[in-house]
């Protein structure tokens, strides 16, 4: 049976009646790579941020992949399941059945979160993905309506595609999430458009 202390993680209770953020960081990050993001867009917020338990030459991952922008399905069907379990003991064991946990991730943090999604896991009522990829198939009869979600997708991002994010967000939305395709004018990096895209997606 999986444990509150499974993944390596770190909370902040926050502001009870802000969301809680769930932060899921890149490639190579850590815990802690997105706590400062956390404080910009949502300083009153609580947040969950995990440690990916993959290592890629001593970079942590959230799933393996084969090479650059080829994952190893296998793999990625497998740490899906188990981040959707985590989170929901997480959620049992910090007793917030009504507070909206709202994801952020960046890159393979965005991927993570996406295939949650794709694979029907409504272990979070919304989020945010920056950078993110088409990851595996959506559920045959997947139902999303009710999550509201925002992609930011890099124009001239040489990592993941601006079109594979405009592909992600048809997918959302034939489920039915309430679904945001966000164009930023940067490659794969992190900007301060991206923050003020992320406060604009809590704010509404």
């Amino acid at each position: 049976m999986m444990k509150p202390d499974h993944f390596i993680h770190l909370a902040r209770t926050g502001d009870p009646s802000e969301p809680r953020l769930i932060l899921f960081h890149g490639t190579g990050g850590s815990e802690r790579d997105l706590l400062w993001t956390a404080d910009a867009i949502a300083p009153e917020a609580g947040y969950l941020s995990a440690r990916g338990q993959i290592s890629e030459l001593g970079a942590p991952r959230w799933f393996r992949r084969l090479a650059e922008g080829v994952f190893d399905m296998e793999d990625l069907a497998i740490r899906t399941e188990e981040v959707a379990e985590w989170l929901t003991l997480m959620r049992k064991e910090l007793g917030e059945p009504n507070r909206l946990w709202i994801g952020f991730g960046y890159s393979n943090g965005a991927n993570i979160i996406a295939n949650l999604f794709l694979q029907g896991h409504r272990v979070m009522d919304g989020a945010i993905m920056v950078r993110p990829m088409l990851t595996d198939e959506p559920i045959p009869g997947l139902e999303l309506s009710g999550i509201k979600l925002q992609l930011q997708a890099g124009v001239d991002d040489q990592l993941c595609p601006y079109e594979q994010g405009e592909q992600l967000a048809e997918q959302f939305q034939a489920a039915g999430a309430s679904t945001t395709l966000k164009p930023i004018q940067a490659g794969h990096n992190f900007t301060q458009d991206d923050i003020l895209a992320a406060q604009e997606f809590l704010n509404q």
